[in-house]
């Protein structure tokens, strides 16, 4: 069936108040990128933070970038969000559980043609930059199966994504071995040719 995501999900329903109390955590849209979150910039207050920390966000919800569409700014959460706040410069998709499984939502949301029809859109606006509306997000539509098909399919896509994280790690750790072995080198040519120098 075809839903629109305005059917399956609210959108950005949540705003942190002005006089909202203690250390707060800010997320922009350059610290988001294809799915991963940089580390958020640390206040101690609201008072503290740009003008744009206003949006909450709660695990299971996906953001995206309203700017730049193919910059690709869209990230779905999957850690506790308590004291975190967002930019205005997202929107945030809190969806339906009993509809839709939210990752599966992050999922159709994030794909290349999404991303592509968005981009036209925004280079239609007459804004400074070229940009979407909240409304532009929650009209697009996507064919929707059972529940049950939604979490085969994202019990799927996460062993993979689980894969690539560890390959990645290997990866780092591979690099990391061949920085300390190359200084180690480095250091054992300096002394041969001292040695050599010194004869």
């Amino acid at each position: 069936m075809r839903y629109r995501v305005s059917d399956l999900a609210d959108l950005n329903i949540r705003s942190v108040s002005k006089n909202a109390k203690g250390v707060i955590y800010y997320i922009d849209t350059s610290s988001v990128f294809q799915g991963h979150f940089r580390e958020a910039n640390r206040y101690s207050a609201i008072a503290d933070a740009p003008s744009r920390a206003r949006r909450l966000a709660q695990e299971g919800d996906t953001v995206i970038s309203m700017v730049r569409p193919s910059n690709e700014h869209i990230g779905f959460i999957d850690f506790d969000t308590d004291n975190y706040v967002f930019s205005t410069g997202f929107v945030v998709v809190h969806p339906n559980s009993e509809i839709v499984e939210p990752f599966y939502l992050y999922l159709l949301l994030s794909l290349d043609s999404t991303t592509r029809y968005l981009q036209q859109i925004a280079e239609t606006s007459t804004t400074a930059y070229p940009s979407v509306k909240v409304e532009d997000i929650g009209n697009l539509s996507f064919d929707i199966p059972e529940i049950s098909k939604q979490r085969k399919i994202v019990h799927k896509i996460r062993i993979i994504e689980q894969k690539i994280k560890l390959n990645q790690e290997i990866n780092d750790n591979l690099l990391e071995t061949c920085k300390t072995n190359l200084h180690q080198l480095i250091n054992e040519k300096e002394y041969e040719v001292t040695q050599i120098g010194s004869l």
